[in-house]
């Protein structure tokens, strides 16, 4: 399904966005074909598997500048996808860094976290670099939610997890050709 509107296109071309990111690939040990399926829209099924990104509203809104015959609404530069982060406590050693200087594991744990939440952020960004029409033209990137641990005490059904999230404005949708 090709997603299609002005409200649609944004919520779907960042996670097609997640899904062709090599970070994010390598972090959830997929490749593009089913990096698609730990990019989700909206919800999160209770079957999802971790580590993993939600996709969902933030601000929406166009505005018509200059009121006359004619005039067309423009996105509002305030307009904003929100983009969730969530993975798994790791059970043992970081995965490929040397974060050896730091003797508690739950530091460990979260640098971790944090060095594969930059890394994606990073291709994002590259992406949203290049302007091209059919992804989102990110404006800026907002930690709205510091990088958590939610313990499985607080909701044993998901397990002991980090999550985190950020707010992204952008000023241009993709362009949706019908």
């Amino acid at each position: 399904m090709t997603a299609l509107g002005m409200i649609a296109c944004p919520l779907a071309s960042l996670a097609d966005m997640l899904a062709g990111s090599s970070a994010f690939q390598a972090w959830t040990g997929t490749d593009a074909a089913t990096a698609q399926y730990r990019a989700h829209i909206v919800t999160i099924p209770r079957s999802a598997t971790a580590p993993l990104a939600l996709v969902d509203f933030g601000d929406w809104a166009r505005d018509r500048l200059h009121i006359q015959p004619g005039r067309v609404f423009e996105q509002r530069a305030t307009s904003a996808v929100l983009l969730y982060f969530r993975a798994p406590v790791p059970d043992g050693p970081p995965l490929g860094l040397d974060l050896s200087r730091y003797a508690d594991d739950d530091k460990r744990a979260v640098l971790e976290f944090c060095h594969h939440v930059s890394l994606v952020l990073a291709d994002l960004e590259a992406v949203a670099a290049t302007m091209s029409p059919d992804r989102l033209a990110f404006r800026s990137i907002e930690m709205v939610a510091a990088p958590t641990r939610i313990v499985a005490e607080k909701r044993d059904a998901r397990g002991d997890y980090f999550e985190t999230a950020f707010s992204l404005g952008y000023t241009r949708s993709p362009v949706v050709t019908v």
